[in-house]
């Protein structure tokens, strides 16, 4: 079972990146750094064998450096390929890999994910199949995945996640979560409102994928999201801008442009693999 991994930086917090890949890098094969931002990060690499830096430090988003990754694991015969985020910690990554180890062998499960932030508070079943899970801590099984392609790049940085995971469930691949073993996951730059709910204070470009790329699953996948939570979101989103968050005018233009684009933008589907 050789895994590698891969971890998108862009402008990373250092100390949060160093207990990452702490976590990890005992129980994986490849560490594999991709620069969204031309930061230096050699003091961390020096600590660690097994860490290659790739990407241009330009700022490619989420889903090309995915895809970069599976052909790099393709290329040099890996099995698994685990996907983080800067910002995320395991708590218990050898006991994840060493559960999800009993199903090997098995060609249904196409993802294995932890349970972000104990958000399944019930762990007295072992495991639970799902929709779609976060891309951090994805444990692709490269095996199962082979022929399935990789992440749709037009999404570029949100939904990237979902929307594999419904191409995945669509050809009958399992997407598995180990409800006892915890990945603790920063959303954003979350802050209390005095208005008594949380802002995320996301970027206007992120603002603008976010709700157009969840459209376009809508219009791709009919039985993924919902109506109702697409129109939450889309409520949520301009309360919060409007009433809490700085840089407004940038950031409803984006948002309201990705709700357009979202509906009325042509968008190219992905044909099913014999189906």
């Amino acid at each position: 079972m050789s895994i590698a991994t891969i971890i998108i930086t862009y402008h990373p917090d250092k100390e949060l990146l160093q207990n990452n890949i702490e976590a990890i890098h005992n129980y994986v094969d490849k560490i594999l750094i991709w620069q969204n931002s031309d930061d230096d990060l050699s003091d961390i690499i020096a600590k660690y064998s097994g860490i290659k830096l790739i990407g241009d430090k330009t700022n490619h988003f989420i889903a090309k450096p995915l895809n970069q990754a599976l052909q790099w694991c393709r290329e040099n015969g890996y099995d698994y390929l685990l996907t983080m985020d800067q910002d995320s910690v395991w708590e218990d990554f050898a006991g994840f890999i060493s559960e999800t180890n009993r199903f090997n062998n098995n060609p249904d499960i196409g993802i294995f994910a932890p349970n972000t932030n104990n958000f399944i508070p019930d762990k007295s079943i072992p495991f639970i199949d799902k929709e779609w899970v976060i891309q951090s801590g994805m444990l692709l099984n490269l095996h199962a995945l082979n022929e399935l392609g990789g992440f749709r790049e037009e999404y570029q940085i949100y939904g990237v996640d979902e929307e594999f995971c419904y191409w995945v469930n669509l050809h009958h691949k399992k997407v598995r979560v180990m409800t006892r073993f915890n990945l603790q996951q920063k959303y954003g730059n979350a802050q209390k409102t005095i208005w008594g709910f949380t802002v995320y204070n996301y970027s206007p470009i992120v603002r603008y994928f976010l709700i157009r790329n969840m459209i376009w699953m809508k219009r791709e996948f009919p039985k993924s999201t919902t109506t109702r939570r697409i129109c939450s979101v889309i409520v949520h989103n301009y309360r919060d801008i409007i009433l809490a968050e700085k840089n407004k005018f940038a950031k409803l233009t984006k948002f309201t442009l990705g709700i357009f684009h979202g509906i009325f933008r042509k968008i190219t589907t992905r044909q099913p693999i014999n189906p």
